[in-house]
């Protein structure tokens, strides 16, 4: 987890332990200045909000909760990671049987929910689901999704977002212009693989081959077009049903030496990616979870904000990853309140 979230996490949480959400006279004077389009009282008796409270101010973004988002971003964090679980459950199902598409398929689909909570733990908080006191034909209305980006000085900007795929991966390619260390090394990995036997363009055979290692393709030379890969493997596995290694398969089409063995080479690639990047974040939450005490209505308040609306319960017994289980375990029982016993 990147230090300045950790930092502002440590502080939120710590101010809402001690003192709770704030009432509604203390952090809403600026929404009170504002005309409003319909009547809002629930929201208005006080500060919390299963989802986070959103308006526009001309072209502008603006949140009365703003100092709230960490808060709001580890709901999220939390709730993606949970998400991530069955898929890639299922991914491991497929896998056994080798069925290559719907392993591509689904591990990709734990990886997106994977990277919701790992761009949360650098700073990126993602809301999909948004709350507007505005009807959607005021110009103060704000649907989602929307990105809340927090600054060098702990403060969260927050942007309108596009509703596609590549959005959300290209995140990826801001965090890593900002520091290229950053990055969690199952990109590294993944990189590896779709980029494998490839070198960086303009350099001539010769020198290729003088020095092969020298020239091969790095995620610097080619990190945007990268990130934005990522998303369209989704696309060939579920509407192409293609979930073979590409490189192989053009090989054996062609009758170059290639063994049909590694046509699941793509599959076993994103199996691997999606699996490491929910350890990766899970086990960052987790440990953010065991240093952090909670109050028993904060703890309920986050309770109802990682599982509204519901979702199906996360089979993490069944994460091929022990390291993985054991985190998803100690999230799930940090936010559990006192009597609930199964969620």
């Amino acid at each position: 987890m990147h230090s300045l979230v950790l930092a502002n996490l440590k502080r939120t949480f710590k101010r809402l332990n001690d003192t709770g959400f704030p009432q509604s006279t203390d952090g809403f004077e600026e929404m009170d200045r504002l005309p409003v389009a319909r009547s809002y009282h629930e929201f208005r008796d006080g500060s919390w909000s299963i989802d986070p409270i959103f308006y526009a101010d001309g072209t502008v973004v603006k949140s009365p909760q703003i100092d709230l988002l960490g808060f709001f971003g580890l709901t999220i964090a939390i709730r993606s990671a949970f998400r991530a679980v069955n898929f890639l459950v299922g991914a491991a199902a497929c896998r056994e049987r080798g069925i290559n598409g719907p392993v591509v398929a689904l591990s990709y689909t734990a990886a997106y929910h994977a990277l919701t909570s790992y761009l949360v733990t650098e700073g990126r908080a993602i809301f999909d689901q948004v709350t507007s006191p505005y009807d959607r034909d005021s110009k103060y209305f704000v649907g989602g999704p929307v990105v809340a980006i927090l600054t060098k000085n702990s403060k969260w900007n927050i942007e309108r977002l596009s509703r596609n795929h590549k959005s959300r991966w290209q995140h990826l390619w801001a965090i890593y212009n900002s520091d290229r260390d950053r990055l969690a090394p199952c990109f590294e990995i993944l990189f590896e693989h779709m980029y494998r036997g490839q070198f960086r363009r303009g350099v001539r055979p010769v020198e290729i081959l003088r020095n092969p290692t020298m020239h091969k393709l790095t995620i610097a030379d080619v990190s945007r077009e990268f990130f934005e890969r990522i998303a369209e493997i989704r696309h060939f596995a579920l509407y192409a049903g293609f979930g073979d290694d590409p490189h192989v398969a053009e090989a054996l089409v062609n009758g170059d030496a290639e063994s049909s063995k590694g046509l699941n080479g793509q599959s076993e690639a994103l199996f691997g990616f999606s699996r490491d990047l929910l350890r990766h974040v899970s086990m960052q939450l987790g440990a953010f979870a065991q240093a952090t005490a909670l109050e028993e209505k904060l703890r309920e308040k986050l309770f109802l904000c990682v599982y509204a609306p519901y979702f199906d319960q996360p089979k993490t017994r069944e994460v091929p990853n022990v390291d993985s289980r054991e985190a998803l375990t100690i999230l799930r029982d940090w936010i559990r309140p006192t009597g609930i016993l199964r969620v």
